[in-house]
């Protein structure tokens, strides 16, 4: 299985052959840790699933099915920033009006 860093926190294992793939996302702070898992289908495509085994989404490919996976995984890595960000400085969620935050 081949695996990127695409962060410290954030790793990308994939398996050309077997066409399956793994996304974990290391717990920062009080996050748990996230897995997210791509595996062919049943039937046909690819489903992405979570640690605790729930189907999140389905794709026709399995290039689609990690793109999808990986932006999931950016998606939750932002979010535990920006709430670290918010008990770092004492803001409250809705006081950060002047800063922009695109959460998933």
């Amino acid at each position: 299985m081949l695996a990127t860093v695409i962060r410290q926190s954030l790793a990308v294992s994939a398996d050309p052959v077997e066409r399956t793939a793994r996304i974990e996302l290391a717990g920062r702070g009080h996050s748990p840790s996230v897995a997210l898992t791509v595996q062919p289908a049943a039937s046909e495509g690819w489903v992405i699933t979570d640690t605790a085994d729930q189907q999140l989404n389905w794709r026709v490919t399995f290039e689609a099915a990690v793109n999808e996976a990986v932006a999931q995984a950016g998606c939750m890595l932002g979010e535990q920033i920006r709430q670290e960000f918010l008990s770092a400085t004492g803001a409250e969620a809705a006081s950060c009006s002047r800063v922009r935050f695109d959460v998933c």
